[in-house]
């Protein structure tokens, strides 16, 4: 087991280095915090997908293989998450270069699962870097929940209705609630 990674610069990064000071898991963790306000597009490109493919892949090939716990669930090994910006994940509220990079990164995330579950589980975070608490939360339940993955956590459903990590978490340990935890794409219909 390594201890917690965090990879990138900026409030984001800082943030999630002091979120997880003392936090103790047995599986080798890596935080990819990604760059924002990038305007150029090859530097997004390069910044923001090809930067955490990369680390990604290589994580994947240090990565044990899966195990299985004491109820035989498959656990993961290794957990990867991203902790994005909140304004890239809606056109007009960051540049185009960073809104279309985040969405590849997500969509390379999503195929990423598939490919290469339940040895490394990846998800993603959208927060504000000036709550480290929710951060603390939602990084400690991540890393725990092995149900939880290819998913984005802390997007606003609308932008103008913003659900706060807290939110997802309490609602998603509570099985009475009401809240709509589908925030990370179009709604799926069966034909």
């Amino acid at each position: 087991m390594l201890p917690a990674r965090v990879y990138g610069a900026g409030p984001s990064a800082l943030a999630a280095r002091a979120a997880l000071d003392g936090v103790c898991d047995p599986r080798d963790l890596l935080v990819i915090a990604v760059p924002t306000g990038i305007a150029d597009p090859e530097q997004a490109l390069a910044e923001i997908v090809q930067t955490p493919m990369r680390l990604i892949a290589a994580m994947a090939d240090a990565a044990p293989p899966a195990s299985r716990d004491a109820g035989g669930e498959l656990w993961a090994p290794a957990v990867v998450i991203l902790l994005l910006n909140r304004a890239a994940l809606r056109p007009g509220a960051a540049s185009p270069a960073e809104v279309s990079a985040t969405a590849a990164l997500l969509a390379f995330m999503r195929d990423a699962t598939l490919r290469l579950g339940p040895q490394v589980r990846l998800n993603a975070l959208a927060l504000d870097p000036a709550a480290p608490g929710e951060l603390t939360r939602a990084l400690c339940w991540l890393m725990r929940t092995d149900a939880i993955a290819g998913q984005l956590l802390g997007a606003a459903p609308t932008a103008t209705e913003a659900v706060s990590p807290r939110d997802l978490v309490d609602s998603a340990l509570d099985p009475t609630s009401a809240l709509d935890l589908s925030t990370s794409g179009p709604p799926v219909t069966q034909r």
